[in-house]
């Protein structure tokens, strides 16, 4: 940045006919060029404090942080050694709606619920064969405050119908949230 400044004065000082050298000494000159970039850093500062301001009031209340999530959380097991377990699937699908995996192993879902609705129906296909599950919930509109606005949780999770047997089915957390990581355990 000094040798920028330098080289701007030299410039505009032999536009009209004068030598930098001639004029002013060098150390001078140097404090010069300091000073310039002293101040165009604090000008840089100074504009950078509104920004910095505005995002940072984002984050000065606490009540406004996102904990909901409108997806399950789903772990996949063993269902005698309940140890985890990669299962391949041919597709995981809401009906008439959303593809969410397509020829995948794998140890977890994630699987979004309808916040439109209180229940989601899922089909998991394999290859040898095809299972469905209903997961209900319930929503919950959450004003969390006048700056924030509304948020819709859902909770109460639990499996409606199902091909799969009840005993392969195992809800560990009813609540749909950020922090949580399995709401559901599935046996196979």
């Amino acid at each position: 940045m000094v040798k920028k400044y330098i080289c701007e004065l030299k410039a505009k000082l032999s536009a009209v006919g004068y030598s930098l050298l001639a004029v002013v000494p060098l150390k001078v000159q140097i404090f010069i060029a300091k000073t310039a970039e002293v101040n165009l850093r604090f000008h840089k500062a100074i504009f950078l404090l509104p920004v910095l301001g505005l995002l940072s009031s984002c984050f000065d209340q606490g009540d406004c942080l996102i904990t909901n999530s409108n997806l399950v959380q789903i772990s996949l097991k063993d269902f005698t050694t309940k140890a985890s377990a990669q299962i391949l699937f041919d597709s995981v699908y809401v009906p008439g709606d959303t593809l969410v995996y397509t020829a995948a192993t794998t140890s977890s879902l994630v699987l979004p619920v309808d916040q439109s609705k209180t229940e989601t129906m899922y089909v998991l296909k394999q290859a040898t064969r095809r299972d469905t599950i209903v997961f209900t919930y319930s929503n919950q509109t959450l004003i969390l405050s006048p700056d924030c606005g509304a948020f819709v949780y859902q909770r109460d999770l639990w499996y409606g119908r199902s091909t799969l047997p009840a005993e392969q089915i195992r809800i560990v957390n009813g609540q749909l949230a950020r922090s949580v990581t399995s709401n559901v355990e599935l046996y196979f």
